[in-house]
């Protein structure tokens, strides 16, 4: 069965988030991730599309969830418009300190998948050496995070890099263009005017 676009960019999330197991130690994970990334890349506005969707923002969930629960312990009564609704925190005096900070916009800052799976690629990056990963690909660990985080940040164009080794869009894309036949450049420009 073939797998269709969104499958494989849900399986490279996957194999990303599971890099948080392997701190401190290199892995093929992240080869098999940038295997994956490249197959969608094949059509690099296809892979665009899926970094804008899976980077649509919501409210964190788990600070739903805590605001539900605290609502319920103090005895507040919960509804859920009128608690999500924007209200400024010095408007809530009559609340308990740890229902202020929930309120405050650092605790509704929104997030998405892709932003849970780039610091999990950060932290995994900062743990480890550059060591080299044995794959048709080469180069180091902390190189393929490089990879990784210029994948998942097409549409941001806000990207991460953990060696000296590749400092731009540019020439991960020259590598990827050399290596597999897939130019970046026209959606890394595109992405550029819009973002700038």
């Amino acid at each position: 069965m073939n797998k269709t676009s969104d499958q494989k960019f849900v399986e490279a999330l996957d194999i990303c988030q599971s890099l948080i197991d392997f701190k401190y130690r290199p892995t093929n994970l992240t080869y098999q991730a940038i295997e994956l990334f490249c197959e969608i890349g094949k059509n690099p506005f296809e892979l665009l599309e899926l970094c804008q969707k899976y980077s649509s923002n919501g409210v964190d969930e788990n600070s739903k969830l805590r605001l539900t629960q605290i609502t319920r312990n103090r005895g507040y009564r919960y509804n859920k418009h009128l608690l999500f609704s924007s209200v400024h925190p010095r408007g809530l005096s009559f609340l308990s300190k740890e229902l202020k900070e929930l309120f405050s916009p650092k605790t509704f800052q929104r997030s998405s998948k892709i932003d849970k799976i780039c610091q999990i690629i950060n932290e995994y990056a900062t743990s480890i050496d550059n060591w080299r990963v044995d794959c048709p690909l080469g180069f180091g660990a902390k190189d393929h995070c490089s990879f990784l985080s210029f994948f998942l940040n097409l549409d941001r164009c806000q990207f991460e890099y953990f060696t000296d080794n590749f400092t731009t869009p540019e020439q991960i894309a020259e590598l990827f263009k050399d290596w597999k036949g897939i130019d970046f450049n026209p959606v890394i420009e595109k992405q550029k005017i819009v973002t700038f």
